[in-house]
């Protein structure tokens, strides 16, 4: 998939370079979508909107990686939806913090910067991993892929996945802590 090709002719509002990239994606968005929803009609409805916004929002938006952009809008509609979805089932506690965060914002300027540090020394540190523990944890902790799934994905034991993930985080804090981040 050639990603700026398929930019600029959403850029041109071309809509078969919206099939183009369904064709190309359309496995992973869905299966980031089944990861955190729980039904799979909601998962479809995901994927479905995904790509509806992806329409929308390119023009003006010109990611640099189309599938990064993609899935991370997956994601967040996803998450989105996932409350949806449970915010009758929720405590009134738990309504009522959200209602009081909604209020006061969602954080300071300075927990923003703190959080882009850390965003950005995550990075750093998983630049520092092979190609497969990098794919690993991206897997595990970005797309949820579950324990089993990732066996079968990778060919390796259950056992072995826990293991490089627990080596993988416990690498991870070291290098926050050595960052001074934590």
């Amino acid at each position: 998939m050639e990603e700026q090709r398929i930019i600029s002719r959403l850029f041109a509002r071309q809509e078969d370079a919206l099939a183009e990239l369904q064709a190309e994606l359309g496995s992973r968005v869905q299966r980031t979508a089944r990861n955190i929803l729980p039904s799979e009609a909601d998962a479809q409805e995901c994927v479905n909107d995904t790509f509806l916004a992806v329409w929308h929002s390119i023009p003006p938006q010109r990611p640099l990686s189309l599938t990064a952009y993609t899935l991370r809008l997956c994601k967040n509609i996803a998450v989105s939806q996932l409350r949806r979805l449970t915010a009758q089932k929720r405590s009134g506690y738990a309504l009522a913090l959200d209602e009081l965060q909604e209020a006061i914002g969602t954080c300071s300027l300075e927990e923003t910067m703190a959080a882009k540090e850390l965003g950005q020394a995550i990075d750093a540190y998983l630049s520092t991993l092979n190609k497969e523990n990098r794919a690993l944890f991206l897997c595990r902790y970005w797309h949820g892929d579950s324990i089993p799934s990732l066996a079968k994905q990778f060919g390796i034991s259950q056992g072995a996945i826990s293991t490089r993930l627990s080596r993988i985080r416990q690498g991870l804090r070291e290098y926050l802590t050595k960052e001074g981040l934590l």
